[in-house]
């Protein structure tokens, strides 16, 4: 642990925040991991509570450092309510060598579309060496009124159609 301690801490820190891109887009990779988040089963309702993913996957040799403080955190947005902002380790719904997933309710309270920003601190490490890192995800959330989106968008008044 002291190893990893030091690789945590220090320059290796300030490292990895100089190297995060700024919050681009829904998706970054580094050295031996992806980080992802989606909107499950988009569009999202106005007034009804949906699901955002944020899932961390390592490649090759890599695995998740289930030692680090992980974390999730989402920023404040005005048309998204999400019941709690941090998640830690303790709060991912799925957790391997290889994966890390998170499930975050989210109920919109406005239509459109809304950008969340996803701050995450994290590590993924090798048998010889660990990398924390922290990165900022962009996520696209679009919210349709209650009871809209699901159904084929049609030229015409689609009412026409049905009076024959």
């Amino acid at each position: 642990m002291g190893d990893l301690e030091a690789k945590a801490g220090g320059d290796s820190n300030n490292q990895a925040a100089q190297q995060a891109p700024s919050a681009a887009g829904p998706k970054v990779s580094g050295e031996g991991y992806t980080l992802e988040a989606s909107v499950v089963k988009p569009p999202l309702r106005v007034g009804t509570e949906g699901y955002v993913e944020v899932a961390l996957r390592t490649s090759g040799i890599w695995h998740v450092n289930k030692e680090y403080p992980t974390e999730i955190s989402f920023a404040e947005h005005p048309s998204l309510s999400l019941m709690r902002k941090t998640f830690d380790l303790e709060q991912a719904v799925e957790q391997s060598e290889t994966l890390l997933r998170f499930s975050v309710p989210v109920t919109p309270t406005a239509t459109g579309q809304h950008q969340l920003k996803i701050h995450c601190t994290f590590a993924v490490c090798t048998d010889d060496n660990c990398l924390p890192d922290e990165r900022d995800l962009l996520l696209t959330v679009q919210a349709a009124a209650a009871g809209q989106g699901d159904m084929p968008k049609h030229g015409g008044n689609t009412a026409e159609q049905g009076d024959v």
